[in-house]
């Protein structure tokens, strides 16, 4: 098992625990919704750490880039993180705000660029691939459900697994993808 395998299966893990011990208290099951931004942010930035100190960033590096650049956007809009900054009030104003939605936006297209940066290096049909991410991309960032981005990363994580097996950030898109399918599952209609 990778170093970056472990550090997915370990939030895997700590996911699972917590709902496990919620499930043995409450009789119910209770996903950490709000902590799937920082862990997901732990585990990004840990994998761009080993991948530092391995030398094996300067394959993925845009790609790399990129997803933590998506990462640091993605936490911005997370309430947990935001509690400890805005008191409620301000909160409140801050997902009234139109620019939170351009920020999710923006968000979604650095996701797609990192995307784009990973399919298409080394792979046979580089513009099969490019075009598939970017018309999926599109058609899921302009879908008027609010949560339709929720199924961007595990609609994307197919072709991943099939283009690029070997590619270290496979299992940091996998942990996104489970975490959005988790969210989208259970978010209240």
């Amino acid at each position: 098992m990778t170093k970056e395998a472990r550090v997915t299966f370990l939030a895997l893990l700590s996911v699972g625990l917590y709902t496990l011990s919620c499930f043995i208290s409450y009789l119910k099951v209770i996903f950490p919704y709000p902590l799937f931004g920082p862990i997901l942010w732990i585990v990004t930035l840990s994998t761009f750490i080993i991948q530092l100190k391995q030398k094996t960033l300067k394959e993925y590096k845009f790609g790399a880039i990129f997803f933590l650049l998506y990462i640091h956007l993605k936490l911005f809009s997370n309430p947990f993180v935001l509690s400890f900054f805005l008191h409620n009030n301000e909160m409140e104003a801050y997902f009234e705000n139109p620019y939170l939605n351009l920020s999710k936006l923006l968000a979604y297209i650095v996701l797609s660029l990192s995307l784009l940066c990973w399919f298409a290096s080394k792979t046979k049909r580089k513009f099969v691939w490019v075009l598939t991410v970017l018309i999926l991309a599109l058609i899921i960032q302009l879908i008027d459900d609010s949560y339709a981005h929720l199924w961007f990363c595990p609609l994307i994580v197919i072709p991943f697994y099939l283009v690029k097996p070997e590619n270290p950030w496979k299992n940091v898109i996998l942990i996104h993808s489970i975490f959005d399918l988790i969210t989208l599952f259970y978010m209240p209609r």
